[in-house]
């Protein structure tokens, strides 16, 4: 009986995948080969999703999954919706930064030195993963998404939560295949495998350290 529900539930994730795919190929115009192409993935990740073979039950990782929802804009299917508790470890480093409810002028700051980059995005750094490099909480840093970090460079990342369907940004230092914090916290020092999964990389962490004028 629990192979038979096991089995069910397979096949009800892949209708979910197959229909999220169709959708991202509606939304974007474009066929699962050159969406594949535009990923850096095989192509057949996708067309054996989109076309199934007969009685074929095929699935997408996490990862293929992120990928999609990041490139079309629409949110990816979760089989369980309700959240769930995040390991007591585990800590959002940063969150974005609103311009609308800060310092005008550290806004402008932040505007000019972006410019026409829609690549890069501001942060405020919300806990002490990165102390030791110099961010502290209260910063505002920008991310360029439009790079990938070295190893011992600062890195934005995020650690997702598939069975919940929640995402946490975390700001730490990338020693392949880890992200570690730099920090005297001991409660941020566990490190996090980068699987390109559950974690994944987002960009680079620039040099700019910003803080809004105190009241």
């Amino acid at each position: 009986m629990a192979r038979k529900s096991d089995e069910q539930i397979d096949a009800r994730v892949a209708r979910m995948h197959r229909d999220y795919l169709h959708n991202v190929v509606a939304e974007t115009k474009k066929q699962p080969t050159t969406i594949a192409k535009l990923l850096n993935i095989s192509p057949s990740t996708l067309t054996r999703i989109y076309r199934p073979k007969d009685g074929q039950i095929s699935k997408m990782s996490a990862g293929t999954l992120a990928r999609l929802e990041e490139f079309s804009g629409l949110a990816a299917p979760s089989l369980e919706p309700e959240p769930q508790k995040q390991p007591s470890e585990f800590r959002e480093d940063a969150t974005r930064y609103e311009a609308d409810a800060g310092d005008p002028t550290l806004a402008a700051m932040i505007a000019t030195i972006i410019g026409n980059k829609k690549n890069i995005d501001p942060w405020v750094i919300r806990s002490r993963s990165l102390e030791c490099a110099g961010f502290m909480p209260g910063d505002v840093v920008l991310v360029d998404l439009s790079t990938m970090p070295r190893a011992s460079e600062p890195a934005c990342a995020q650690v997702y939560n598939w069975r919940g369907g929640t995402a946490e940004t975390v700001m730490r230092i990338l020693e392949p295949p880890y992200l570690v914090a730099a920090t005297f916290d001991p409660a941020l020092r566990k490190p996090l495998l980068v699987d390109d999964d559950r974690v994944i990389v987002k960009g680079l962490i620039l040099p700019h350290r910003l803080r809004p004028r105190p009241n």
